[in-house]
């Protein structure tokens, strides 16, 4: 098809039915195509916060131009942490006024029914849909309001929030039907009057012709009823309509919105409960559409909107005919009459009866008049005596006006913009050829939206502006645009007495006199300014304001009145109620010039108090824009928005792993080519760019920059502080910016009774909040591992001999020596992440450090950074005396007197972090103590360190802003004085240590503790802490070494080596945490258009074992050594070992390799390995002789055993007495050939391995994802169900209240061993679908042979393609859905069991009262709580404690930002603490033990929602995994190795016969060795037998004829080999190795003479040199026969090694089928 069809297509005729609805009613409309601009997601709080501000006034209008304005200040507030992306300024600025507007229309104007509706849509997710209530009544599901309405609306409701969107594309009726010129044609009814026809001749040159009706209409219309009031007209509708039918007509009640349709249904119910009505005012409800395809029964009443309207054919039955017709009631008036006439021509239709009325309420009636034409009462001039005749009249003349308005306005406009349209796609165009970069295209369509949109704001609030000024009696004059017209202006006022020169320099010369006054200029700021420089009152009317703003000074000598085009131009307003000009003449504008000194920062005064220029001819306007678009489109800025770099960025990531790319990569290597690949850098240039852009909403990009410093250039010196320090701004910027600004959006609005509220927006904002903390968490690991890897060390030391210390935390590298060389007396260091590996044996850093230190004088403390109570355990079996420090943190003032208590110390230190009002509260209170002995040991906590200070100097410096205070640390308090300072704070958080405890005294307290504590052992002697350290398994401790003298300390830190290692990133999709069939997909699909797609994890790489790389390697060298030397020397047993020696050692070294690369080495994996291996080599390459001899033969054990004997025997004499005749050149090349084909095959397999495996990632992951959906699409059904989710409701509720994942974990454990205990079915299960599988997969192998060819590398393509033919196979698989439904119920049943042991409400009650309550007081408790609605009867907390309603952002009173959410936990807490306060308990403490459980409990439920969705995917994971690994381990692995292998040994084999065309190395190698082999055991018979040692046996012809007897005659088998070989001799069988040795025996002679006598048949040639010795050939056959019966040794000696030969020519001819 032609993709360019309907650019290219003509425009011959159009037909267009309803006519004059399609190009009167909808003439001006615009069919707008809106895009979804990356970045408007963020606006969203500001949206946000608009509406609740606006929600909170009752009398909204008065606080317009409060609420802009204070808005205005947030926006620019440099110290707001509400930010906004930088991009969007501009936008954000020039819309603040609309938006408000609008979030005022939704509250007070737009009604639910009335302009919208909500209703799903086909994704579940509820929608704001509009109404076209006053043309057509069509609900339109696809259209959105713009300008943010839309978006209110959606709060209003707690809908889920779209983001903004601007208009890009965009096509009129009027430009598309003016493409077919005069070649347009329609029909209507309504034609209309003669002012509608005009206005089509004049827009479409068409004429209009009258057809007069086929049949008669049989109509009668009425007299309307105007009533007084809504009342009378509800009551009068109902009265008409039951009237009409009680005379068994049928009745279509028209009404005007779809609210008035359900009020006035309701109200005829009421009025007569057996009327049959039916609604008709939803065309997207199937069900309501179904009403007018049917024929109306007699009686019944229809209730529609103006969807019954216009368009829509009404049958009736012959009963209704018969009675009188379909009676139509129109209840409103239309805007003209041609959509009255519409509604009236629903009945008498093709020559039926029917009558039509219009009762209208006189109220409703001339307010919408008044909405619509106001002017009418002015320019009235005829009287009516009727009010229906007054309300066509002002109808008509209401439909003139707007007729006119829209051929002299709007007709222009709309083909200016069709113009502007088709000028942007030339420019579009134009772009695409200078540069199809796909980013850029879009970036620049970005900014025309953008333009067009700031374009409509400037020019109709430009012309309303100039409206309303004009309407209150203002006259404007008009002043030069250069960019300065606001001085202009103010000359202008003052009858260009003074020039606009000298106005502004006057304005700058005070603003340099009193710069601290004048630091950002701002429109207000300009404004003041002016006013005080010339002494003047300043009225500025604005246009984004409905009141003026007024700038006074006392004895001001002139009022000067301006008018201001927000941004951009300034007028003059000439009015006798502000200006006087008495006073113009007089002179106080004085300016005596500027000094040298001030001219450089007067021109910058200049430049910041210029306007922007702005043309209002859209065309002009136009061709500034395109001329800016093409100068700076091959700029590399050109892009302003970051997510398109974003977006660039995640495209380039994605190509960097593709193999495509590395071999674009290799290819240009080559000189000639030119770049075409992609690498990490053209990632970090798009990312570097976004940030500079936007350093804060590209908080992501900043993530994969550091990844990408850690993968990449790890040959900086410094490269983890540069990735950790992108990775630290990513964190703060979502903890200070990002997450603040969601948490904003969770309070719950209220709202009337009358309005609908639902729960979507606070899901959708809850889940992101989530999502966000999901991806802050990973950047936070990240970080954590870095600083893990750096080996950091803490540093604290005194200044001179005072109490005064200095510390500096995380130091690295040469930042120690550098903080070591400040003057201090002594210092202590702390060494970080002390790691222990194995390389053939323990390497402990903790250990070499000490070894560094001097075990006489120098001493250690070990800090364990994470306290448990296993860990405390451990520790209290490997210390006895010892004196440990105990830290315990984030106490609330409750939880710090039980511990002092249990503690038993009289004194402790006390850290407190608290506000700076409390700390200042605190210290005075403190200070006006006439003695206490805290005053002496109190230190203060600041950025520069702890500083012990006076209370004076304490006091200095909290009243000083700039000094941050952490905390406040009282060395050594008691428990009188920890009881002063709970009382004087009220928002504390304490951190208390007590300095000296046995390690029983210790776990007595953590005992009880709940919060986190770390404690540290002190004061060790280094022989005591060498003992100790190889005992701890918790290797997260600092290892101490204080006190120390500088030098000390520089030396140690010279002398210790850090085994600093690299750290490696991975980025796996935020998508991987969540299930495609979950609601969270569309806001993963949302943040990854803003670059939020990608979690990172950072590991740190371990020690590379290069000791134990390299004996493995040694290892294997040696193998290779021994196995040339036996595969050269020997023949048969050892030969064949020798070359599987080579292997192993070959497969040695790859290990290895594979070790050092890895940096892992186990040598118990190592042993296990190759313990296999070697088994697998004597079984299978040593002996393979002997068992084919054993199989082949049927011989008896015992001959097998001689066999084996013979070949040893024969290989260690051919070691011995043979070697040097064995040292031939031959055997020592093929040798070497063997360890060179090894080597080149094992590779092979490597790189085949590499690449299938790779191919497994993408390829399987194909079949894993269509398992997961058909998995999915069971359980989400599943896990809907209710006693499912109450208990994973309550798991998550206890795993909550004990801060711990226990339950969950123990559900996911039931979910494993569900799967472990039914393993037989889940193998029965997959049976079916595995067969399914490997039939598809055997059906597709032969034509993948066909279609592949027998290329010689085609067969690795194989095993990709291979697993893509299963997938199809997996779709709708009954298998899996009757795998699930099983695995699901059992799992309900045991979740049943397993709920019975966790802890309800009342379990989580005695548990924080410590079993003080009683069972019957928590029973009690509970059933109050279920009363009182706090918590349901399942235990969780009512909605309205999860989310803080009463905290809203001020916009009205005060400029200064609102207040983050940090605090929203306390909110909720007073809220429970309010209604705890109305229930009666029976002791206070029991209320203090409910507040604490409901706490836990309601902090746990905020989280719930993603917990839930991510332990359900986890579910879902669990049961995949399963599948998938059943699937993976019996087919893929199995059938893609056999590939693998195949192929490459294929491959290998034609590589060695392309040099060597007859065998291959190892055929050829085997061959030799066993030829070798047989020869020396001939021999050796050949020796014994010329020494009479063996004769032969004289009976072995009787012997033989025995044989012939009992098996040829009498017809018995064979006993074993040699007797079959015997008889095949005998009858002929031709002559081969075996005959050729037994004859070297008979005759004496060695086997190689007699090979070199050999010619045709072997009988013949060797009988024509011993005639001597035999009579003919038979009697050779014979004497040769019973040779072989008479000596089995000698049989069983050589058969074994010529079942190898033949096994050598079976490998030929497997290699010769391999193809087939």
């Amino acid at each position: 098809m032609n993709k360019n069809i309907s650019a290219s297509r003509r425009f011959d005729t159009v037909i267009i039915d309803e006519v004059d609805s399609m190009l009167i009613d909808e003439n001006s409309t615009l069919a707008r195509l809106s895009d979804n601009l990356p970045g408007m997601e963020w606006l969203s709080p500001l949206l946000h916060g608009i509406w609740r501000c606006i929600d909170s006034e009752s009398q909204v209008e008065s606080k317009r131009d409060t609420i802009i304005d204070n808005m205005r200040k947030v926006l620019t507030d440099p110290k707001s942490n509400l930010k906004f992306p930088t991009h969007l300024h501009r936008f954000i600025h020039e819309s603040i006024p609309i938006w408000i507007d609008n979030a005022i229309l939704a509250k007070v104007e737009y009604r639910l029914d009335h302009h919208y509706i909500i209703k799903s849509d086909e994704t579940r997710n509820k929608r704001i849909m509009p109404i076209d209530f006053s043309n057509t009544g069509i609900v339109q599901p696809s259209t959105t309001w713009s300008d943010g309405l839309h978006q209110f609306l959606q709060i209003k409701h707690g809908l889920k929030l779209t983001s903004l969107t601007v208009t890009t594309n965009y096509m009129s009726n009027t430009g598309l039907f003016t493409r077919y010129e005069k070649n347009i044609y329609g029909l209507t009814g309504t034609l209309g009057s003669k002012d509608a026809q005009n206005l089509l001749y004049r827009i479409y040159k068409v004429d209009t012709v009258i057809i007069p009706p086929f049949k008669q209409k049989r109509h009668v219309q009425l007299k309307p009823i105007l009533t007084e009031n809504d009342d009378e007209w509800l009551k009068t509708i109902v009265s008409e309509t039951i009237a009409n039918r009680q005379k068994q007509r049928a009745i279509l009640v028209i009404c005007e919105t779809r609210l008035d349709a359900k009020t006035i249904s309701k109200q005829l119910q009421r009025a007569d409960p057996s009327c049959y009505i039916r609604l008709y005012t939803d065309n997207t409800d199937l069900v309501e559409s179904n009403v007018v395809g049917q024929r109306i029964q007699n009686g019944e009443i229809i209730v529609a909107t103006n969807l019954a309207g216009r368009g829509t054919d009404l049958k009736t039955t012959l009963k209704v005919e018969k009675n009188g017709g379909l009676h139509v009631c129109l209840t409103f008036l239309p805007n003209n009459l041609r959509v009255e006439e519409q509604a009236f021509g629903r009945t008498s239709r093709q020559g039926n009866r029917g009558t039509s009325q219009m009762i209208l309420s006189r109220e409703r009636t001339f307010r919408q008049l008044m909405n619509n034409y106001p002017e009418y009462r002015n320019n009235q001039t005829t009287k009516f005596s009727n009010s229906i005749d007054l309300i066509r009249d002002w109808r008509e003349q209401a439909e003139r006006t707007h007729l006119e308005r829209m051929w002299k306005d709007e007709i222009i406009d709309i083909q200016l913009k069709d113009k502007l349209f088709q000028r942007f796609r030339e420019l579009l165009k134009k772009l695409r050829e200078k540069d199809n970069n796909a980013y850029k295209l879009l970036n620049a369509k970005e900014q025309w939206g953008l333009w067009l949109k700031s374009m409509n704001y400037t020019i109709q609030n430009r012309t309303a502006f100039r409206l309303a000024l004009e309407r209150q009696g203002f006259k404007i004059e008009e002043v030069t645009q250069d960019g300065y017209s606001f001085f202009h202006a103010i000359a202008k006022q003052f009858d260009d007495n003074y020039t606009a020169d000298d106005i502004k320099n006057s304005v700058i010369q005070h603003m340099l006199k009193y710069s601290d006054s004048y630091k950002n200029v701002t429109d207000e700021e300009r404004h003041q300014a002016t006013s005080e420089a010339l002494n003047i009152n300043l009225i500025i009317f604005r246009m984004d304001s409905r009141s003026p703003h007024i700038y006074e000074r006392e004895n001001a000598v002139y009022t000067c009145v301006l008018g201001y085009e927000v941004g951009s131009y300034y007028f003059s307003i000439q009015s006798s109620q502000f200006n006087d000009k008495t006073n113009t003449t007089n002179e106080y504008i004085e300016f005596e010039g500027f000094n040298d000194e001030f001219q450089e920062q007067a021109d910058i005064l200049n430049k910041q108090l210029s306007t922007k220029i702005i043309d209002h001819d859209l065309q002009a306007a136009f061709t500034t824009f395109e001329e800016e678009i093409m100068e700076n489109y091959d700029k590399s800025n050109f892009i302003q928005n970051p997510c398109y770099l974003l977006m660039e960025a995640e495209a380039i990531i994605n190509k960097l792993s593709t193999w495509a790319n590395t071999l674009r990569q290799w290819i240009e290597k080559l000189p000639w080519t030119r770049k075409i690949s992609v690498d990490y850098r053209d990632a970090m240039d798009r990312l570097t760019r976004a940030i500079k852009l936007d350093p804060i909403f590209t908080f992501a990009a900043q993530v994969n920059c550091a990844h990408f410093l850690i993968n990449n250039e790890q040959w900086k010196a410094l490269y983890k502080v540069e990735a950790k320090s992108y990775l630290v701004r990513a964190q703060k910027i979502i903890g200070k910016y990002i997450l603040p600004q969601l948490h904003s959006m969770q309070f719950e609005q209220k709202t009337n009774n009358d309005e609908l509220l639902y729960d979507d927006l606070v899901n959708q904002i809850r889940l992101r909040v989530e999502i966000l903390q999901i991806y802050q968490n990973y950047v936070n690991q990240a970080i954590g591992t870095i600083e893990d890897s750096q080996k950091l060390i803490d540093v604290d030391g005194s200044i001179d001999q005072s109490s005064t210390r200095i510390a500096a935390k995380n130091l690295y590298r040469d930042e120690v020596s550098t903080f070591l060389n400040q003057e201090m007396e002594e210092v202590g260091l702390s060494f970080h992440s002390l790691k222990c590996y194995e390389d053939m044996g323990k390497n402990d850093d903790a250990l070499k450090l000490l070894d560094s230190l001097n075990p006489e004088d120098e001493f250690v403390s070990i800090h364990f950074i994470e306290g448990s109570i296993k860990k405390i355990k451990e520790l209290e079996s490997i210390v006895t005396s010892e004196r440990i420090e105990l830290n315990i943190e984030y106490l609330d003032s409750n939880e710090i007197f039980p511990l002092i208590e249990l503690s038993q110390c009289d004194s402790f230190s006390l850290e407190l972090t608290a506000t700076k009002e409390d700390y200042l509260k605190l210290i005075t209170e403190l200070n006006a103590q006439p003695s206490t002995e805290m005053k002496g040991d109190i230190e203060l906590v600041t950025d520069k360190g702890r500083l012990p200070l006076t209370m004076e100097e304490i006091l200095k410096i909290l009243q000083d802003d700039k000094i941050l205070v952490k905390s406040i640390y009282f060395c050594r308090a008691t428990t009188i004085e920890a009881d002063f300072i709970v009382l004087h704070v009220t928002q504390p958080s304490f951190t208390l240590t007590f300095s000296s405890l046995t390690i029983d005294r210790v776990k007595n307290i953590v005992e009880k503790v709940k919060k986190p504590f770390n404690y540290e052992v002190k004061s060790l002697s280094i022989r005591y802490a060498k003992g100790l350290i190889p005992k701890i398994t918790d290797r997260t401790f600092l290892l101490k070494v204080e006190p120390l003298p500088v030098d000390r300390a520089r030396e140690i830190i010279r002398k210790f080596k850090l085994n600093e290692q690299n750290v490696q990133s991975s980025l796996k999709r935020l998508a991987e945490n969540f299930s495609r069939v979950d609601q969270e997909y569309d806001e993963l699909i949302t943040f990854g258009l803003l670059g939020i797609n990608r979690l990172i994890t950072v590991n740190e790489l371990s020690p590379c074992p290069w000791y134990s790389v390299i004996v493995v390697v040694a290892l294997g060298a040696g193998q290779i050594i021994g196995g040339v030397c036996l595969g050269a020397l020997t023949c048969g047993f050892g030969a064949s070992l020798g070359f599987s020696l080579i292997g192993e050692g070959v497969n040695d070294i790859v290990y290895g390799i594979r070790g050092a690369l890895s940096r892992q080495f186990s040598w118990k994996d190592y042993a296990v390995e190759k313990g296999v291996s070697l088994a697998i080599c004597f079984a299978t390459l040593g002996l393979p002789a002997v068992g084919q001899l054993a199989k082949g033969a049927k011989t008896t054990i015992q001959a097998t055993r001689q066999g084996t004997k013979v070949i040893i025997k024969t290989s260690a004499r051919s070691t011995g007495s043979s070697s040097i005749k064995s040292l031939a050149g031959a055997s020592w090349s093929q040798a070497c050939k063997r360890v060179a084909t090894t080597c080149i095959q094992t590779g092979a397999q490597e790189l085949a391995n590499y690449f299938s495996e790779t191919a497994y990632q993408g390829v399987f992951s194909q079949i894993k994802s269509k398992i997961r959906d058909e998995i999915e699409s069971t359980m989400k059904i599943k896990q809907t169900d209710k006693n499912y989710q109450h208990v994973l409701n309550r798991t998550l509720i206890a795993d909550g209240y004990y801060n711990r994942n226990e339950w969950r974990k123990e559900m996911e454990q039931i979910a494993m061993k569900n799967l472990t205990q039914n393993k037989d079915q889940l193998m029965d299960s997959m049976k079916s679908l595995s067969k399914g599988m490997v039939n598809s997969f055997l059906d597709q192998v032969k034509e993948h042979a066909n279609n592949t060819g027998k290329g010689k590398y085609s067969k690795f393509a194989a095993a990709g393609d291979i697993i893509k033919i299963l997938e199809p196979t997996l779709t709708g698989a009954s298998e899996i859905r009757t795998l699930t439904d099983s695995f699901f119920s059992q799992y309900k049943k045991d979740l049943l069991v397993f709920e019975e042991k966790i802890p309800t409400i009342e379990d989580l009650l005695l548990h924080v009262s410590k079993n003080e309550m009683s069972s019957a007081a928590t029973d009690s408790i509970v059933k109050v709580l279920v009363k009182q609605s706090i918590i349901t009867s399942n235990g969780l907390v009512y909605s309205r404690f999860i989310q803080n309603e009463d905290e809203k952002p001020n916009f009205t009173h005060s400029a200064r930002p609102s207040k983050p959410s940090d605090d929203s936990i306390r909110a909720l807490k007073e809220k429970l603490l309010e209604e705890l306060q109305k229930i009666e308990f029976q002791d206070d403490q029991h209320r203090i033990w409910v507040e604490t459980v409901l706490i836990k409990i309601i902090i746990a439920q905020r989280q719930r929602l993603l917990r839930i969705t991510m332990f359900q995917k986890r579910i879902v994971d669990i049961l995949v995994d399963q599948v998938c690994a059943i699937i993976y381990g019996s087919m893929i692995v199995p059938i893609t190795n056999h590939v693998i292998s195949k192929a490459n040994l294929s491959i290998s084999i034609n590589d060695e016969l392309t040099t060597s065309p007859d065998m291959t190395v190892m055929e050829e190698s085997t061959d030799e060795n066993e030829k070798r082999s047989i020869r020396s055991i001939t021999k050796n018979f050949v020796e014994k037998y010329k020494n009479t040692k063996y004769q032969i046996d004289s009976e072995a012809k009787e012997k033989f004829d025995e044989l012939i007897e009992r098996c040829e005659i009498q017809g018995e088998e064979t006993e074993n080999m040699q007797e079959q070989l015997a008889l095949d001799i005998k009858n002929g069988k031709e002559g081969g190795p075996v005959e050729l040795c037994v004859l070297a025996v008979l005759t004496k002679k060695p086997i190689t003479v007699l090979q070199h006598q050999l010619h045709d048949d072997m009988y013949t040639t060797i009988l024509s040199h011993t005639r001597d010795q035999f009579a003919s050939v038979d009697d050779m056959r014979k004497q040769c026969a019973g040779f072989i019966i008479t000596n089995p040794t000698f049989i069983a000696g050589i058969h074994p090694v010529l079942s190898i030969i033949s096994q050598t020519e079976k490998l030929r001819r497997w290699r010769e089928s391999m193809e087939e």
